[in-house]
């Protein structure tokens, strides 16, 4: 039997406050899938939404975009900002950073499942 700390349910686990980073609310896809779109628009918005460039603001120019990566959600502009930081160091670890981060979680919702399994079954045959 695997044992968990009993403080801490699923629930903490899945509902721990997250960043506000754009780039963590979506889940990582493939590293093929990654291609421009514009920012999607809240229903009944009809203007374009400009924010700045990640890539221009690194190089303390202030450029706005109405573009993002799909897959990332970072905000840059068509062309060069776009391919620049897809083949970056940068964004290659980040990639790795959040498929350990993705295991992490798989790891502890199994983990969780196992626990709760074998706490049913020693309540059960009790």
């Amino acid at each position: 039997m695997i044992n968990l700390p009993i403080d801490v349910t699923a629930n903490q686990i899945f509902n721990a406050p997250k960043s506000k980073d754009p780039k963590t609310k979506r889940p990582m896809s493939e590293e093929g899938q990654h291609y421009q779109e514009k920012i999607p628009l809240p229903p009944l918005y009809k203007r374009n939404i400009l924010q700045n460039c990640k890539m221009c603001t690194k190089k303390h120019v202030r450029k706005q975009t109405q573009y993002q990566c799909k897959a990332c959600n970072v905000l840059l502009c068509p062309g060069s900002c776009f391919e620049d930081y897809m083949t970056s160091v940068h964004h290659h670890i980040n990639l790795n950073q959040r498929n350990q981060i993705s295991a992490m979680t798989m790891i502890l919702l199994i983990l969780t499942i196992i626990n709760l399994a074998n706490a049913l079954v020693d309540h059960c045959f009790k």
